[in-house]
Order: structure tokens, then C-alpha cells, then sequence
């Protein structure tokens, strides 16, 4: 298995020019192998090691909705109440002249209707269209701010007074922007900055290489991020900065941790609710996280059928067409995309002849993690990491 996915991400490597990639994959919470192909800074020929940092992109996203999950679980937030009731300071909102109202739920989802990166129009007026939300991120001038926010509702300035673009809970718009209110929900209900109590469910967690992506302080590990200019080469991304979308895609980690946090999610699904040592979410909210929304289903059909729960990619069950197969075992994911970087995470729970959802397990987790990044823009993980995910599952029955 590992010489096969070895050879995967080699391709992946030569074929996309990316100079670092690191790979790291865990069956049933034992990381089986772990490995840095390449340079993690290419000027000073340091090279990718299962310690190396970087950033994570919309892989932040299914992370913080851990936290959101863990107090909707302790009945410090509701999930279906108007937004203004945790963000009193984000204005109420129509669609087409109808008071309309939004809630974290449909944000969790991306059916707010909220926009995501805007791109300028040559008169130099911002215009964001629904459509925008399919063009790739690196298009997008918004992407590269290089803006410092001190605060989540400071960085709410960049959409509070757009209108929305949909009905909320009416239609699938990704946005990262849209999670900036999801993080100042989280203050409004923990009454603490979300990098605080981020932080807090990381420690709890055990994920200790895992940060904000801030610019000014010393990371022991952090790689160097690059992109291909149009003639090809290899070119130093330019400074960016993340404080507008800290829960979206501002976060930097490693495979190790994202190791971590995919079996913490294991553990939490698979582990009984009255156990000893329960999971950090309860059984119950985990299958909540990763129910896609009837609204999102049929996602990316060049690329599978897919949909989206809270913050993690999940797959729309059934056959693509009369007489095809399965698109296979059901699997939790998330990609991401950053300024000089891209990343995935797959999580694999082992079946037991039950709905995945509802397999418990005295000893967890059970299943397979596996998670990639990479230090350039533009380069997708998310089919090879599923499809080594399947391998080592397969092997390991």
C-alpha cells in the first residue's frame, strides 16, 4: 500500500511541478506511513519532513466546525436562530425585497447566500456574481489581501453590507467568507475572540502544531509558498494575510496533526456516548456534522458525486447513472486551497454492516486517515488522497 501510494504522489508530483509534498496515513489511529517528498523551502534546499508546517486552506473550515459543533452540544448555541442573536453588530438582510433570515446553520452548509472572494472588473469596481463561487480561488484578487484585521468583526466590515446573493437556504454557495460570521458566532456564544477559543479545542484535542497563519511570529517548521508564473517558473507567492479568514482558511498545520483530527472525528462518531473516555463530540453530533444538506447534493460532477454537511465533504450516496457502480465507501473529506499551497484530509470509517453512522466500536478509532499537503497554489489532492484511503483500507480488512 505505502508503494503504491508512494507512486501516486510522486505522479502528482512531477506532473503538477510542485516542490514539496507530504503524506501521511493512519489505520485505526496508528500512523502507518509518513513522508516528505521534496523541499519544503527550495532556496535554502530545506527539505519536506512530517514536521513540515503549512498552510492548510479549507481544511480550516472542517476544524472549526468542531468547535462550533462543541457548543451546539453543550447548549450554548442554537443553530437555527437568526445570526443576529450571537453577531448583534451583522445587519439583518432581504433577498429581492423580502426580509430574509440567516443562520448558522445554512452557513455551515454554504446556503447563506453570503459571497465569497470578490474580483475587481477593469472599470475597478468590485462585482461578485453567484457564478464567481466555481472560479478557482487563484483568480480572484480578494485571495491574495494582504490586510491585517484585528478582530472578527473588523474582518466582517468586508461583507456585512453586501447583499446576498441567494435565499438563504435556498442554493450551494462556497465561501470562505461566509465562515468569518460562522467564527464571530463563536465569540458571541463563548464570549471569548475565536483564536482563543480555537485554541482551546486544539490543546483539547492534542494538536499542537497547528496555528493561525500570522505572519509575524517565529514557527519552527513553517515551509516557504509558491506558484508558477505564465511562463512556468517557480516563483515566491506574495505576502498575504490571513486575519480575514481565520475559520475559512487561515489556519497552518501538519500531517500529524491533521492525523489527529481526522481520528478524533473517528473517535467521537465510534465511540459510545456513556463510554469511560468518551470522543470530543458526541456520536449523535458527529453524524449531524457529516450529513450533507438535501440543497448541496450533487456537487462537483466532473470530479464524483458529492455533497456538503458542516464543513466537511461528504459523498451523495447512490449511483451516478442506471447501471453504474457505487461511487464507493462512504468518506468524510475536505480540500484546500491557499496562496502558495494545497492540502486535503480523508477520513474512512470502517464499516460494520450498519449505516456508517451508527457502527460503535469498543476499541477506536477504526478506520483509515490520510492527509496531503503541498507548498504550491493551485494543485488538487482530494482524488489521490481518497483513492489511497481506499487502498489501505482494502488491504488492511
Amino acid at each position: 500500500a505505502i508503494q503504491f501510494s508512494r507512486e501516486l504522489i510522486r505522479r502528482k508530483k512531477d506532473e503538477s511541478g510542485v516542490p514539496g509534498i507530504v503524506v501521511a496515513v493512519s489505520v485505526d489511529g496508528e500512523t502507518l506511513w509518513a513522508e516528505g517528498i521534496g523541499y519544503a523551502d527550495v532556496e535554502n534546499r530545506v527539505p519536506c519532513t512530517r514536521g513540515t508546517l503549512m498552510r492548510i486552506g479549507s481544511i480550516s473550515k472542517a476544524i472549526a466546525a468542531a468547535a462550533v459543533a462543541k457548543l451546539w452540544e453543550e447548549g450554548r448555541l442554537d443553530l437555527d436562530k437568526p445570526i443576529q442573536v450571537y453577531v448583534p453588530s451583522f445587519p439583518e438582510k432581504t433577498f429581492q425585497g423580502k426580509k430574509v433570515t440567516l443562520t448558522l446553520r445554512h452557513l455551515l452548509h454554504h446556503l447563506g447566500g453570503i459571497r465569497h472572494y470578490k474580483t475587481p472588473t477593469k472599470n475597478g469596481k468590485d462585482k461578485t456574481k453567484p457564478e464567481d463561487t466555481d472560479r478557482p480561488d487563484a483568480e480572484m484578487e480578494e485571495f491574495y489581501m494582504n490586510r491585517k484585521f484585528k478582530t472578527t468583526v473588523e474582518a466582517l466590515e468586508l461583507i456585512k453590507d453586501d447583499p446576498l446573493l441567494s435565499e438563504p437556504g435556498s442554493k450551494y454557495l462556497y465561501t470562505t467568507l461566509g465562515w468569518t460570521l460562522v467564527s464571530a458566532a463563536v465569540e458571541g456564544a463563548s464570549k471569548e475572540s475565536f483564536p482563543k477559543y480555537l485554541n482551546k479545542v486544539l490543546k483539547t484535542i492534542g494538536m499542537t502544531s497547528t496555528y493561525l497563519d500570522k505572519n509575524e511570529p517565529i514557527i519552527y517548521n513553517r515551509a516557504r509558498f509558491y506558484h508558477r508564473n505564465h511562463k512556468g517558473l517557480l516563483t515566491n507567492t506574495p505576502c498575504v494575510n490571513s486575519s480575514y479568514k481565520w475559520a475559512g482558511g487561515g489556519l497552518l498545520s501538519n500531517v500529524d496533526d491533521l492525523l489527529l483530527y481526522g481520528n478524533s472525528m473517528l473517535c467521537s462518531l465510534q465511540t459510545p456516548e456513556d463510554s469511560v473516555t468518551p470522543g470530543f463530540l458526541k456520536p449523535s453530533t458527529v453524524k449531524a456534522i457529516w450529513t450533507p444538506a438535501s440543497e448541496t447534493s450533487c456537487l462537483w460532477k466532473t470530479s464524483g458525486k458529492y455533497a456538503y454537511g458542516m464543513g466537511w465533504v461528504l459523498p451523495a450516496r447512490g449511483p451516478l447513472c442506471a447501471g453504474c457502480k457505487e461511487e464507493g465507501p462512504f468518506a468524510a473529506l475536505h480540500t484546500g486551497g491557499s496562496v502558495g499551497a494545497s492540502s486535503a484530509l480523508v477520513v474512512l470509517p470502517t464499516p460494520c454492516g450498519e449505516a456508517i453512522h451508527e457502527c460503535r466500536w469498543k476499541d477506536t478509532p477504526r478506520g483509515v486517515v490520510v492527509a496531503i499537503i503541498g507548498n504550491m497554489s493551485s494543485v488538487g489532492y482530494g482524488g489521490i488522497a481518497r483513492q489511497i484511503a481506499i487502498h489501505f483500507a482494502e488491504l488492511t480488512k
